[in-house]
C-alpha cells in the first residue's frame, strides 16, 4: 500500500471558519444550525474551487439559463480566489469589478501557484496600473491565514513572490 501525503499530518483543523480551509492538511467542520457537517477531508496545498450552479428559464427569452450560485474552495486556489473577489463577511473588498465567475474562470484550471499568482496579478495590473503591487499586497494580506512566524516572533505575512523558488504557500 502506498503512503498518501495526507497520512503524514498528525493534526486536524476543526473549525467552521471557511478561511482556514486555505491551510493544507486535515479539516473537519461540525454541524451548526442549518450548516451541515463537513466530513474529515484532506486539503492539498494547491487546493480546489467548488462551484454550485443553478439552472432556470429566462422570463424574457424562455431559454434555459445557468447561473453561478456559490463558490467555495480550499488551499491556495481559495486564497487567490478571495484575493480577487474579497470576502464580504470580513468586509474585504477584493479587486473592483472582479466577481465570482471571472475569478473562477481565471483560477480553476491553473496547475501551479505560479500560474495562479500570474493570473491574479495580471488582473490587478489591468485595474491599478503601476500601483498594482501595493493594492494586491493589501488584499492578499487581508485574506491570508498566517501559518508561521518570523525569527522575531512577528507573524509571517503574505509577500509578493520575488522569485519562483520563494512562493508563499508551496515552496
Amino acid at each position: 500500500m502506498a503512503i498518501h501525503q495526507s497520512s503524514m499530518s498528525d493534526t486536524v483543523i476543526c473549525s467552521r471558519d471557511k478561511d482556514l480551509k486555505q491551510v493544507p492538511g486535515w479539516h473537519y467542520g461540525w454541524e451548526v444550525g442549518e450548516q451541515p457537517e463537513y466530513k474529515l477531508k484532506w486539503v492539498n496545498p494547491l487546493g480546489m474551487l467548488y462551484s454550485q450552479w443553478e439552472s432556470g428559464i429566462s422570463e424574457k427569452t424562455g431559454k434555459e439559463t445557468l447561473s453561478l450560485k456559490k463558490v467555495t474552495g480550499d488551499g491556495l486556489r481559495w486564497f487567490y480566489y478571495q484575493t480577487l473577489v474579497g470576502d464580504p463577511t470580513d468586509t474585504i473588498p477584493g479587486l473592483p469589478g472582479c466577481g465570482p465567475k471571472r475569478a473562477l474562470t481565471l483560477l480553476e484550471f491553473c496547475e501551479t501557484e505560479k500560474e495562479m499568482y500570474e493570473a491574479v496579478s495580471e488582473e490587478y495590473k489591468i485595474v491599478y496600473g503601476d500601483s498594482w503591487k501595493e493594492e494586491m499586497l493589501e488584499q492578499a494580506r487581508l485574506v491570508w491565514m498566517v501559518r508561521t512566524y518570523n525569527l522575531d516572533l512577528t507573524p509571517k505575512m503574505w509577500e509578493i513572490p520575488d522569485q519562483w523558488g520563494n512562493l508563499n504557500g508551496c515552496s
